[in-house]
């Protein structure tokens, strides 16, 4: 089986969410005239294989090509007040952890003061995510059984902020 070669903007929208994981909280720009179009979409398609099932928001189409999976997908592709659908989302398991979710959240117009804390971050980080409290919090207790959990990319506008499942978030 071949795996499709990527294209240059594939490998630099790649780089953009690894450095954003790498320091949770941090929005990193996305460069002008790269993901034009549904941002969400042109993250998923460079970072997940086309095989990769993907769960989509109600309200959200599946990206195309896709193979729409169940709360057990690769890719959980939901809006940042969806508590509930966090909390279906897998985990992985202590040995095979690699299998959880990754989740893209696009944003909704609720933001709330959140406080950083974790691999990654020299100290606490105070920053703004564009999710409800009840996210946040289902977003919580999914990660609470290391190395189990849910690693989000967060896209506001033209950037995105990855927050790995090692780090804590607590409601500022």
């Amino acid at each position: 089986m071949t795996t499709p070669r990527l294209s240059a903007i594939d490998h630099i929208l790649f780089r953009t969410v690894v450095s954003a994981l790498a320091e949770p909280g941090l929005p990193c720009a996305v460069p002008q005239g790269l993901g034009e179009g549904r941002l969400a979409e042109a993250i998923a398609r460079a970072i997940w294989e086309p095989t990769t099932p993907v769960w989509t928001a109600p309200d959200l189409e599946a990206l195309p090509g896709s193979p729409v999976g169940a709360a057990d997908a690769a890719v959980l592709y939901t809006t940042g007040d969806d508590a509930a659908r966090l909390g279906l989302a897998t985990i992985g398991t202590t040995t095979t952890p690699e299998l959880a979710a990754t989740v893209l959240v696009e944003p909704v117009d609720v933001h709330t003061a959140v406080v950083l804390d974790g691999p990654g971050l020299p100290t606490v980080r105070r920053t703004i995510l564009p999710m409800t409290v009840e996210a946040i919090v289902q977003r919580n207790r999914r990660c609470a059984f290391p190395p189990m959990g849910l690693d989000l990319i967060v896209i506001q506008g033209r950037s995105v902020m990855g927050l790995p499942r090692t780090t804590r978030i607590a409601i500022a």
